[in-house]
């Protein structure tokens, strides 16, 4: 028994001695820490999973980067898409056009203009209508006159409204007083009708003693012995009548000379006027004429002494006899159309004394150019017909121009006062140059008490200064100015005169 006994224990250290053993390795038998425990694998897994989460957050931030440049990529492109349709609808706005007809209703042409939106329309001259008096321009559909400053907004006709000259009736009929033929000779009357332009009026003529002197329908006469008879023509309703009385001698009587009623006058384009002429002696036996003009494109006249004008301008019309070839003339001037537009431009200073001339400048340019010029205040500046303004004395002005129309133009100008430095050439005994002093305001001398120095080539001189040194005088210094007591400045035109 006590050897099992003794047996016991020896078993019992060798399994002390295993469960020892045991112990030292039991860590791997704890599955439930096997792989989170041990250090090594902790470190392991720790840097793996350190680095898969790095990578993940890569992904994520590269991901993320996409996304913000994909995002500022359609941004940009609805930006420039956007910009575009701005632009576009600006454009489109920009180039927005009307068509506006004008229709002068068988005055002129039809005339059609495209208008900007919001643009205005050209005021054209007024058109011309034989028998109608222009009435003005409407829209169609409307009552009241277009206004060339309205805004073109959309497409309109705009047409010439007329109304009918009533015509004047004949207020009488006329000849020459007396002419003379010889046996067998011919001429014919011409009757002067009152108005000169009516048609249509059936005459008879007669002759007192058909023996002397016989006329037929149109007015030709035919002498037949010497002697004398009158001539009569009646209005066929025999409201009117004129007579001349006819002397038939066995010799003619010379025509001496002829003059016409006006030696200047003024027309409009498409205007007629009669020209009225005498012959001398007024029983002249041939009282034949012939009618001529130096440019017909400005006027033009017919065998009756009609003229007609056809464009602005000047000419001559001449009227000759057979007999002698005697001559008279006339200055035909032709307006153009009305104007409408005029403006003027030129220097906006003149100082006392002195003289600028403004340009006026009208459209059409084949519009009227009769033009007429005032000056607001005639004491400071005044205007000739020409445009050119003088001034007066120290002020401001308006200067206006208007056209025979009504249209008017101003431009203001300023007048200053006029100061002059005159440099006076001097000898000495000693041959050397000099040149006295003289300062002047509007002509008048200034004395040394009333302004303070002027300078003049770079230099300033005290108003005592009487003289300047030869070498300092120069016909082409700038910049010259005077300085007065108040210490205002003003600029100074130089004058240098040579001793003589």
């Amino acid at each position: 028994m006590e050897s099992k006994t003794a047996k016991k224990p020896k078993k019992n250290t060798s399994s002390s001695s295993k469960t020892k053993s045991t112990k030292k390795v039991t860590p791997k038998k704890e599955a439930p820490k096997k792989t989170n425990n041990k250090p090594p694998k902790e470190a392991k897994t720790s840097l793996k999973e350190e680095k898969i989460v790095e990578e993940v957050e890569l992904v994520e931030e590269q991901e993320e980067d996409e996304k913000t440049s994909v995002i500022g990529i359609i941004v940009l492109v609805l930006m420039i898409c956007l910009a575009g349709l701005l632009l576009f609808l600006r454009c489109s706005k920009q180039e927005e056009t009307h068509m506006v007809t004008l229709d002068a209703n068988d005055g002129t042409d039809i005339v059609e203009r495209e208008i900007i939106d919001k643009g205005k329309v050209f005021k054209p001259a007024d058109p011309v209508r034989e028998g109608y008096e222009f009435m003005g321009w409407y829209v169609v559909g409307e009552d009241e006159k277009f206004d060339f400053d309205r805004e073109i907004t959309s497409d309109m006709k705009i047409e010439a409204r007329w109304k009918a000259i009533e015509k004047e009736g004949l207020k009488g009929i006329s000849l020459d007083e007396e002419i003379t033929l010889v046996v067998d000779g011919t001429s014919k009357l011409e009757v002067k009708l009152d108005p000169r332009d009516f048609e249509d009026v059936s005459l008879v003529w007669s002759s007192s003693d058909e023996d002397i002197v016989s006329v037929d329908e149109d007015g030709n006469l035919t002498a037949h012995k010497k002697g004398k008879a009158k001539i009569t023509v009646k209005t066929k309703d025999g409201k009117y009548e004129a007579s001349c009385e006819v002397t038939v001698s066995d010799e003619a009587v010379k025509v001496k000379g002829i003059t016409l009623e006006k030696d200047d006058i003024t027309i409009s384009i498409n205007q007629e006027l009669y020209l009225d002429y005498e012959i001398k002696p007024s029983n002249a036996t041939n009282k034949e004429v012939t009618w001529s003009v130096e440019d017909k494109n400005i006027v033009s006249v017919d065998k009756d002494g009609k003229i007609t004008g056809k464009a602005p301008g000047r000419t001559i019309v001449k009227v000759m006899t057979k007999d002698g070839k005697y001559i008279a003339s006339v200055i035909v001037r032709v307006r153009g159309g009305n104007v409408t537009d005029i403006s003027l431009s030129g220097d906006d200073e003149v100082k006392v004394g002195e003289t600028i001339t403004l340009k006026a400048t009208i459209k059409p340019s084949n519009a009227d150019k009769t033009l007429t010029w005032t000056s607001s205040n005639p004491k400071v500046a005044t205007v000739d017909k020409n445009g050119k303004v003088k001034g007066v004395k120290a002020g401001d002005v308006t200067i206006t121009v208007k056209a025979s129309n009504g249209k008017e133009a101003t431009h203001k100008v300023k007048v200053v006062d006029n100061y002059v430095l005159t440099l006076t050439e001097i000898k000495t005994e000693l041959l050397t140059f000099q040149y006295s002093v003289k300062v002047t305001k509007n002509g008048k001398t200034l004395s040394s008490d009333e302004y303070d120095q002027f300078f003049y080539n770079n230099e300033w001189y005290g108003s005592a200064n009487l003289t300047v040194p030869s070498d300092q005088v120069t016909t082409k210094a700038s910049g010259t100015k005077i300085k007065l007591n108040d210490g205002k400045m003003y600029s100074m035109t130089v004058k240098v005169v040579k001793a003589k």
